[in-house]
């Protein structure tokens, strides 16, 4: 999906599950914010180049560069920005295994994920 910049506050999702991109939109709407998808991660470091978010989701498991090669992009582009990304993972082992900035997440624990949101976007 091509975007351009946006004045408000948005949030960049980086996901390929369909009905894990669904849950994430309607989260992430009920807290105001307008939201870019990514489905792959070239495309989310377009976006990313692009656009300054309030609030970024990355699924580590997706096609071209992984969550982890975008996560390395933010660290080397904007330290400071890794305190708004929420990473997903289906291991439960990586979640721990972050910078202390990133905050992690196994699929699908919905109820850590919206207040995760919530206190990153308090932060913002």
């Amino acid at each position: 999906m091509t975007v351009e910049s946006r004045e408000q506050r948005a949030a960049l999702v980086v996901e390929d599950d369909e009905d894990f991109i669904e849950i994430l939109r309607r989260l992430i709407e009920a807290e105001g914010l307008g939201i870019d998808f990514a489905r792959d991660g070239q495309t989310a470091l377009d976006l990313l180049s692009r656009n300054d978010y309030a609030l970024m989701t990355i699924d580590l498991q997706i096609p071209g560069p992984d969550g982890l090669a975008i996560i390395e992009q933010i660290r080397l582009a904007s330290p400071e920005k890794l305190a708004r990304v929420v990473v997903f993972t289906g291991f439960q082992s990586i979640a721990h295994s972050f910078e202390p900035e990133v905050t992690a997440i196994s699929k699908p624990n919905l109820l850590t994920l919206r207040s995760e949101i919530r206190r990153i976007l308090g932060e913002a």
